[in-house]
């Protein structure tokens, strides 16, 4: 079954500046990691004439050692000439204008997005921005950086006559390991063992095998076993095969499955001649890739 996604936590925040913030935090390490994680910070800060607010998102509490591919930044401001506005995003040494004077004498910045792969500029809109615009600077400054830490918006009136209020930003974070939880490079809906790292593109690890074979005249059966100390489940109940060399393609001759300890016996009668067991590769969903083995030829 797949792994089901875990639902975020909220925590409260406190920033230096005493003004409650609300977060939302990702689950501890260990725990499932879930995607598209929101971090939004109330605030209704004023803006004042000729000044810069300032706020703090402090993301500490998300899961470590998890960089962040991809980031999208909303905004609530109300201000009566936007275009006195300057908004910028800093975080891990690097700043990121969002927004320098657009809009005009228009008002507000209303359910407004930054988003790298919107497909307008910013320029290109209007007040109040509504919906998603790419910012003035592209957010993948912040690509590859832990997002566990301090993240400050700023926002700065450079001109006299207008005021306004910073409502709330939000942070939309996806990270590396977003849905993928064993973070082997392969989504969890493709990955058909989430919890084991793999290469495969089913995303399981590979587990070697080996098998044996015997032919018993009392009864008349091929006996063998079939091994995989790695993975139990890739012994239990698999499919062995035994084939008759031939000097064209090999003859199947006989089928059968092993028990719970990895032997097997497969009845055949009338045997004479070079004889080898296989097991067919198979997958055992959670478990591993059970790789394909084959015993020596057997003379009988």
């Amino acid at each position: 079954m797949k792994r089901i996604l875990a639902v975020l936590a909220t925590l409260t925040l406190t920033s230096a500046m005493g003004v409650a913030l609300q977060a939302a935090v990702a689950p501890p390490a260990g725990a499932d990691i879930a995607c598209g994680l929101r971090a939004t910070t109330l605030t209704n800060f004023p803006i004042a004439d000729d000044s810069t607010t300032t706020s703090i998102a402090d993301l500490s509490g998300i899961t470590a050692n998890d960089p962040l591919v991809d980031l999208d930044v909303e905004v609530n401001i109300t201000h009566s000439f936007v275009d006195d506005l300057v908004v910028t995003l800093s975080y891990g040494g690097h700043t990121v204008r969002l927004i320098s004077h657009r809009g005009g004498d228009g008002d507000n910045l209303t359910g407004t997005r930054f988003d790298d792969g919107a497909p307008s500029h910013v320029s290109n809109g209007a007040a109040p921005f509504t919906g998603r615009f790419r910012p003035e600077q592209s957010l993948n400054a912040f690509d590859g950086l832990n997002p566990a830490g301090s993240w400050t918006l700023n926002v700065t009136d450079s001109s006299s006559g207008d005021t306004g209020t910073l409502h709330n930003w939000t942070l939309v974070l996806r990270t590396e390991w977003c849905d993928d939880f064993d973070r082997d490079r392969i989504k969890d809906p493709n990955d058909l063992c989430t919890d084991h790292k793999g290469v495969q593109p089913h995303g399981c690890p590979v587990r070697g095998r080996t098998v044996t074979i015997v032919y018993r005249n009392t009864p008349k059966e091929f006996r063998g076993k079939l091994t995989c100390s790695a993975a139990p489940r890739c012994h239990e109940g698999q499919p062995v095969r035994i084939y008759k060399v031939r000097s064209g393609n090999d003859a199947l001759v006989g089928r059968g499955f092993t028990t719970s300890t990895g032997t097997y016996a497969i009845p055949k009668a009338n045997v004479g001649g070079r004889y080898y067991a296989v097991a067919p590769e198979v997958v055992e969903e959670g478990v591993a890739e059970c790789s394909r083995a084959q015993s020596a030829n057997l003379t009988v």
